[in-house]
């Protein structure tokens, strides 16, 4: 698993699970040392403005193409699907992509 999945997981869990805040210094510390990660460096990624600002940037484009809500599945920047939806929705909107470029 990649660090970055490993952490993600491991942030839902605390938030949402332990009821931790997630949004404190200390305990995103704590959440980085369990998943092996540089505490360090990942404090510094977030203290850093050009990081900050690359941030902001890609909320502002995804937020000007009308994205406001999560979960937001994104297909090809195409189509798009928000709220929490069955597999057969995923399986038709997939598969009329495919059809759609096979065509």
């Amino acid at each position: 698993m990649r660090k970055q999945t490993e952490l993600q997981m491991r942030l839902v869990e605390a938030f949402f699970s332990e009821r931790k805040d997630v949004s404190k210094r200390d305990v995103l510390i704590q959440e980085l040392l369990k998943v092996g990660l540089d505490t360090e460096a990942a404090m510094s990624r977030l203290d850093d403005d050009d990081a900050r600002y690359q941030v902001r940037t890609n909320e502002a484009y995804w937020k000007n193409l009308g994205i406001s809500s999560v979960p937001t599945m994104v297909f090809n920047r195409k189509s798009a699907l928000t709220g929490a939806q069955p597999v057969a929705v995923y399986k038709k909107v997939l598969t009329e992509m495919l059809q759609k470029d096979m065509a």
